[in-house]
């Protein structure tokens, strides 16, 4: 079994794996637009779903001979918690693409970058199989260039890591935060409007 690769081996795997990386980031990138579309349809039929209900039943309970019983302030505490709620869960489906995005380009750039190492390897041990390099002076050219875009990748590779993390940890807060105001909203409108019917 060989242990030492030939420095040409190593250059074509790490393509391979970029374009399985450049393949899967396309993929991604369809998701993340199939996803906002629909996200952004679900929240305007939200948005004009608890508009109208709401509109209703106020305007029903204001229309009785006593108005509003009991509650108000339960009302308003509702009202604020679904709204905080439907924020986050606005700023929560922005931030999941944005994670998945980051989560994809750091993959990527780092795959990226160690194609650019293994082809500084090559050129240092192979600078006969390239047909533009004819003079040392080329070489250390096309082997400066390698290890300028290695070092440029791997800043890039750092950045998108510090992205990442930055969103995923804003876009699981956004998730519990929206979960906990819609139980706690809806809860409230139910026992503001139980108040209410038995308080008449």
């Amino acid at each position: 079994m060989r242990q030492n690769l030939h420095p040409d081996y190593k250059v074509q795997q790490k393509q391979s794996e970029l374009k399985e990386q450049r393949t899967a980031l396309n993929e991604i990138i369809a998701e993340i637009r199939r996803t906002t579309e629909k996200f952004y349809y679900q929240v305007a039929l939200l948005c004009g779903g608890s508009i109208v209900l709401s509109v209703t039943y106020l305007g029903y309970l204001e229309a009785g001979s006593d108005g509003l019983a009991c509650g108000k302030w339960l009302l308003v505490a509702a009202w604020v918690l679904l709204s905080i709620s439907l924020l986050c869960s606005l700023l929560r489906n922005k931030l999941y693409p944005d994670y998945l995005h980051y989560s994809a380009m750091k993959d990527y750039t780092k795959t990226y970058k160690e194609y650019s190492e293994e082809m500084v390897n090559y050129l240092k041990a192979a600078p006969e199989d390239f047909a533009n390099i004819g003079s040392k002076e080329d070489l250390d050219r096309f082997i400066s260039i390698e290890k300028q875009n290695v070092a440029t990748l791997a800043r890039a590779q750092e950045s998108h890591q510090k992205k990442k993390q930055r969103t995923e940890r804003l876009w699981v807060a956004c998730g519990r935060v929206a979960l906990v105001g819609l139980v706690c909203g809806l809860a409230g409108l139910i026992v503001f409007a139980v108040s209410n019917v038995y308080a008449r």
